[in-house]
């Protein structure tokens, strides 16, 4: 949800992959060693099998979680400041 003082605006989860190429793709200078969307898509790649390999395996200590779009964006930045 985004919020002020006055108003609180809910917003859907972001769950296509589209949508996450859209928001990384910003996330990146244009002047990267390795092309951007070369990066985004190895990124959700590792994103797609962490989240179906890892955190759905009921025996995994990441059971029941997945990488949102903060996690993503937190590694994006990681990237960018490296």
């Amino acid at each position: 949800a985004l919020r002020s003082r006055f108003t609180e605006i809910w917003v859907p989860a972001v769950a296509e992959r589209e949508d996450f190429e859209l928001v990384l793709g910003r996330s990146f200078p244009p002047a990267a060693e390795l092309p951007s969307s070369t990066l985004i898509q190895r990124m959700l790649d590792y994103v797609e099998w962490f989240n179906s390999n890892v955190c759905g395996d009921p025996t995994s200590a990441c059971a029941n979680y997945d990488l949102s779009l903060r996690d993503i964006l937190s590694w994006a930045h990681f990237v960018v400041e490296a």
